[in-house]
């Protein structure tokens, strides 16, 4: 029977990473496999989750250390690269910070029947902490000129900063509401569910830099895949939305997503 895997990242969040596997395994009715990549662990406490998994007896957890911090997106491209991926229907790419609404989360995804050319699934994301709705994320391609503007804003650091500020205002103010399914650009990059044909067809592409933008980068390579992403608000899970990228210096932060925008616009809009 084939299963779910489920990708991690373990970055120094110990108690994060062990409470979200602990709620998947509750709920995992023997369907998914978890594979947890470290990119850092300054305290040396990820071999303590591994200990608790071989004492429990489970067997359904992989874990690999690729000797540097491969970043989000790559810790999955890099996963496929190491297992039999005919033995998996879907995969996951999730941050830790996920609450499952419901107990059947994991059976009510195998027994999906998605169409052929649907290569991701964006669950109802319930942004917890902004009483919000984190998805549809993109319903249309981000316009050349607005990637332009954002790689221009995230280059000036005090620019940058008034932008975030402003866009958490707005936010506030305006409160996204769940909506009917349908088809769209990207996920919320929080939380991603792709197909075994998806994933065969980006096998051995790298993404070109460690952090941000993912959710380009997807609706992107389901473009050339001939795939499509569907937001399914039958599946749900709650973002709690912590700060394991709030560890990064701000000016480095700002770096991050310029280079990320750079790269999207240079691997797909030229």
């Amino acid at each position: 029977m084939k299963k779910i895997m489920n990708v991690i990242i373990y970055y120094d969040n110990y108690d994060e990473v062990y409470k979200y596997m602990k709620e998947v395994n509750s709920i995992a009715l023997g369907l998914v496999d978890i594979v947890l990549v470290v990119n850092k662990d300054t305290y040396c406490q990820a071999p303590k989750i591994v200990e608790f998994w071989r004492q429990q007896e489970y067997d359904n957890l992989k874990v690999f250390n690729f000797t540097e911090n491969v970043g989000y997106l790559n810790a999955l491209l890099n996963t496929i690269q190491m297992i039999d991926l005919n033995n998996y229907k879907y995969f996951i790419l999730s941050n830790t910070d996920i609450q499952y609404v419901s107990k059947d989360f994991f059976q009510k995804l195998m027994e999906k029947s998605y169409i052929e050319n649907i290569g991701c699934i964006a669950p109802s994301v319930y942004a917890v902490n902004s009483n919000s709705y984190s998805n549809p994320h993109y319903k249309q391609r981000i316009p050349l000129q607005k990637i332009n503007r954002l790689i221009w804003i995230f280059s000036h650091p005090k620019c940058a900063q008034f932008y975030l500020w402003l866009s958490g205002k707005k936010s506030s103010n305006i409160k996204k509401k769940e909506e009917p399914s349908c088809y769209v650009y990207s996920p919320n990059g929080c939380y991603m569910i792709f197909s075994q044909e998806f994933i065969k067809k980006i096998y051995g592409y790298k993404y070109g830099v460690k952090m941000y933008s993912e959710e380009s980068c997807i609706g992107e390579l389901l473009v050339r895949s001939q795939k499509k992403c569907f937001y399914d608000n039958s599946i749900k899970v709650n973002h709690v939305e912590s700060t394991v990228t709030g560890k990064i210096n701000k000016k480095l932060k700002y770096h991050y997503f310029a280079e990320s925008l750079k790269y999207i616009k240079d691997e797909f809009y030229t």
